[in-house]
């Protein structure tokens, strides 16, 4: 006959009195068993001890915000673990080439490009808390909206049509057109025939691609304009009279859509006699300015109240 294992949980030592051991013992909170082996034929054994000790389970709770957009400011991570006073720290698993973690337990995560990523929150244990199992959670960057619009511009009536361009808004950290390939589409119906009017400019993706960015494309238009005119008229009033001689006071108006440059009186006529100083002149014109030059003319034109005919003339570029 074998010998019989006496055993004690309550911190006692066993003895041949106490519970004998017949399977396994359940252990659900840190307890001390202490043991011997005694048969009748034989010496007891020594007593032999094992300390078990139930680590307190620890829970993560970790649900970082999702969706964000490529361009958003660093984020921090935060997560709240066990009762072990370790903090919960993170790791990047999967897409690290869209985020990468710095930071005091690797908890700032800077986006670097539109994708998922998938981190990891972990929390180690102690003498007395077990490491709580990680919890995984993605988060789903985005792509940030570029926004290309087909630049406004303008041509003369019977002109080619210029080169059709486009402005990007909304690059995100420091990227620039360099992150682009391909390029949009731009058309008009405008031509080299189109009469004066304004026509659309239709922006489209064409072969235009970003790693990083979806597009919003905004039409532009393209003005056909008609050449200014310059339409130069005359008025004059006279003063003065045959005894003194006369002022006639030439306003010349500019009623055309273009300026006059180089605008000049040469000539000024009270029948038979001519007006002095002359000639005179101003730079410009612009389009629905005025301007007036004085002549003065020798009595000689004609007696008070008498009917003679006028004559001004002169030139401009």
């Amino acid at each position: 006959v074998g010998a019989t294992i006496y055993y004690t949980t309550d911190g006692t030592a066993p003895t041949t009195n106490s519970t004998p051991y017949s399977g396994p013992i359940s252990v659900s909170a840190t307890v001390l068993i202490e043991a011997l082996a005694a048969d009748s034929s034989a010496t007891n054994s020594a007593v032999g001890s094992a300390a078990y000790t139930i680590l307190t389970p620890q829970t993560i709770t970790f649900t970082p915000s999702s969706p964000v957009t490529y361009g958003v400011s660093p984020i921090t991570l935060s997560a709240t673990g066990g009762a072990s006073g370790n903090p919960v720290t993170f790791s990047i698993l999967s897409g690290g080439s869209y985020g990468s973690l710095s930071g005091t337990n690797h908890s700032v995560l800077t986006i670097t490009g539109a994708g998922t990523i998938q981190v990891a929150a972990n929390q180690v244990g102690n003498s007395s808390y077990a490491a709580a199992t990680a919890v995984r959670a993605s988060i789903v960057v985005k792509p940030a909206v570029l926004t290309v619009t087909a630049n406004n511009l303008s041509k003369a009536v019977g002109a080619a049509n210029p080169t059709l361009t486009v402005s990007y808004s909304g690059f995100q950290y420091t990227d620039g057109t360099g992150v682009l390939s391909g390029a949009p589409s731009l058309s008009t119906t405008a031509t080299i025939s189109s009469t004066a009017g304004v026509y659309p400019i239709k922006a489209a993706a064409g072969t235009l691609k970003a790693a990083n960015y979806t597009f919003a494309f905004v039409n532009g238009t393209l003005s056909v304009v008609a050449a200014p005119t310059v339409v130069i008229t005359t008025s004059a009033a006279v003063t003065g009279s045959h005894s003194v001689g006369y002022s006639v006071a030439v306003k010349v108006t500019n009623s055309g859509t273009g300026a006059a440059s180089n605008l000049a009186l040469t000539s000024a006529t009270l029948g038979a006699a001519s007006g002095s100083p002359l000639p005179q002149s101003v730079a410009t014109l612009a389009a629905g300015a005025s301007t007036t030059f004085t002549v003065t003319v020798p009595g000689s034109a004609g007696l008070d109240g008498a009917g003679v005919a006028e004559k001004y003339s002169g030139t401009y570029t």
